[in-house]
């Protein structure tokens, strides 16, 4: 059984937005479960497998998840610290509009819209959520803000899986099921343990594959090196807990699996733009509007 607790941060007529914190007191996999609703999901902290007939996806913060409406699927945590998402309903007219640009990913059923079950995100796509949940905590934003933020955000997210759906087609169909396999263990690895630091043979062990077959493959597949996928990973718990008010930076960065403040600092300068405490800053209420023109595009 897992405990549920859901915020709804906004509702209005093309977007609501909520986010829920999952505790489970096992790490058993779940009874069956369904939403009434299409839902994108971003998984902010923590870990999950998500379970569909015989797929297995691993829900980490690098990643966005698709739920079509009444589609069955089990929940399982590897361990019992749980996970912290946003969801995102869009309404059904927003996802007709999107059909025409994405068609690869939004079919024409309103109820069933999403044609994947997952994406990966680039990092500028995840600070834009956290951008969107620390302008809600602002009672002074207007639902066209919001709504912009929202939609702009929706359009990042599937240009973001749309150009690894292209590639992903080039493929032969009968070794993506290996390969899934093989990348879905090393994403659940790392997940479970983001300051961890392994070895490629150390990781390729525990995934029953060598080291030099499992690293070619996790670049072609995912679209990034092993050691890329856990740094942004890395960066992206890190975006959550400064805008929650983690205060001391050495600690938060030691947490992570970086070597010192300095190497945490670097990392997210080259990755967003500006320091950990200058992020810190500016995603306040007061000073969130700088944001956007400190980010590099």
């Amino acid at each position: 059984m897992a405990h549920l607790q859901s915020n709804v941060r906004y509702r209005g007529c093309l977007v609501s937005v909520t986010d829920v914190c999952c505790r489970p007191s096992t790490c058993r996999l779940s009874g069956e479960e369904q939403t009434a609703t299409p839902e994108i999901v971003f998984p902010r902290t923590g870990v999950f497998v998500r379970h569909t007939g015989n797929q297995q996806v691993v829900a980490d913060a690098n990643h966005v998840l698709f739920f079509n409406a009444n589609e069955i699927y089990r929940v399982s945590h590897p361990g019992l610290e749980g996970d912290d998402c946003t969801s995102f309903v869009f309404s059904a007219s927003i996802a007709a509009e999107a059909i025409g640009i994405y068609p690869r990913i939004i079919g024409p059923d309103s109820r069933r819209p999403y044609r994947l079950s997952h994406g990966l995100l680039r990092l500028q796509t995840i600070i834009r959520q956290q951008r969107l949940r620390q302008r809600l905590r602002d009672p002074s934003p207007s639902a066209l803000e919001i709504e912009e933020l929202a939609l702009q955000l929706l359009n990042d997210v599937l240009a973001d899986v749309d150009g690894q759906t292209s590639e992903r087609q080039r493929r032969r169909a009968d070794t993506v099921q290996l390969r899934r396999r093989w990348i879905e263990a090393v994403k659940l690895l790392i997940a479970e343990r983001p300051e961890a630091k392994l070895s490629l043979t150390e990781i390729s062990r525990k995934v029953y594959c060598s080291p030099f077959h499992l690293s070619r493959i996790f670049r072609a597949t995912v679209g990034s090196s092993i050691h890329q996928y856990q740094l942004r990973l890395r960066l992206a718990l890190a975006l959550d807990r400064l805008a929650d008010g983690a205060e001391d930076l050495t600690e938060l960065g030691l947490a992570l699996g970086f070597s010192s403040h300095s190497h945490f600092t670097a990392a997210f300068q080259q990755a967003f733009g500006l320091s950990p405490s200058r992020f810190r800053g500016t995603t306040t209420p007061r000073r969130i509007r700088k944001l956007s023109k400190i980010l590099k595009a």
